[in-house]
């Protein structure tokens, strides 16, 4: 028997939303992605995660982050497994989150990034205490609610820093990283666009080859892939949750061309996108009911 505690945020198009969970038998999400960054705290039991390809197991105490760019799936290992998750839009997590250490956590993904973050039994009360302030926020939506959620989400950073630095990919606020979380706002904004790193790195004053190297370091992708990443999970959204023409997603994602659109898609996602859309629809229909 699975038991949902749901707000509203959960089937809303608010910046954030949070909702608890407890799933008491079986739950397994095959791969998907979501339209959000998502930040996980497991109060009890265990699942095991795959995140761009890569496996990892996240038990009582632990804090799993998920950005809007990565696939992922969960096997639920050890029952019952209950669950607080947040959803940010990208908006939302460049613009109300303002230092970059802190961020960093949530938009940067070094090859050492660890996903998970293991806290002990008093911070996980904290935690929770936050979380809960925050479901009441986001259910009733009041003045300022935006403002008091960002506050929120910024403590419950700022404590696991406090616990543990070195789940931050980012510890040292340089020029560069600056220029780099300036630029990933820019693409953010601007990702059906053409964006070049000779018209990027001329107006912030900085050597393409440089720029190429420290995005790369810095963001965890290189700088055309997280260019297609930010496109496919617009375009992944749309085929998901409307029904417009693939040839209409594809050109207001940035292609034009309709066959690039496809071949760029089924590169990365293995299917097209019609095929994309028929799946969802059927793992939507399949699981209806269940949430992370």
């Amino acid at each position: 028997m699975t038991l949902m505690k749901k707000t509203e945020d959960q089937i809303s198009n608010n910046p954030i939303g949070i909702y608890y969970q407890e799933n008491n038998d079986y739950c397994d999400m095959s791969r998907h992605f979501h339209h959000l960054y998502e930040i996980i705290l497991i109060t009890e039991g265990s699942a095991e995660f795959i995140i761009n390809s890569k496996h990892y197991v996240a038990r009582k105490n632990s804090l799993i982050f998920i950005s809007d760019l990565e696939n992922h799936a969960v096997k639920v290992a050890q029952y019952p497994y209950k669950r607080y998750v947040i959803t940010m839009t990208r908006d939302f997590t460049l613009m109300m989150i303002k230092d970059p250490t802190l961020m960093s956590v949530l938009v940067q993904r070094p090859e050492s990034f660890p996903y998970i973050a293991e806290l002990n039994e008093t911070l996980t009360t904290k935690m929770v205490h936050l979380l809960s302030d925050l479901l009441d926020e986001c259910r009733i939506c009041d003045a300022f609610w935006l403002n008091r959620s960002a506050a929120i989400i910024t403590g419950l950073l700022i404590d696991l820093y406090r616990h543990n630095k070195k789940v931050f990919p980012i510890n040292e606020n340089t020029n560069i990283v600056q220029t780099v979380l300036s630029i990933q706002r820019y693409i953010s904004k601007n990702f059906s666009n053409e964006i070049t790193l000779d018209e990027l790195s001329a107006q912030y004053f900085i050597s393409k080859y440089y720029l190429s190297r420290s995005f790369k370091e810095i963001s965890g992708y290189n700088f055309k892939d997280y260019i297609i990443l930010h496109r496919l999970t617009e375009a992944k959204e749309m085929l998901c949750h409307t029904n417009r023409l693939v040839t209409d997603i594809g050109a207001s994602v940035g292609y034009s061309n309709v066959n690039h659109f496809i071949r760029i898609f089924k590169q990365h996602e293995g299917i097209s996108p019609l095929q994309y859309r028929k799946l969802h629809l059927d793992h939507h229909l399949k699981n209806e009911g269940h949430f992370l």
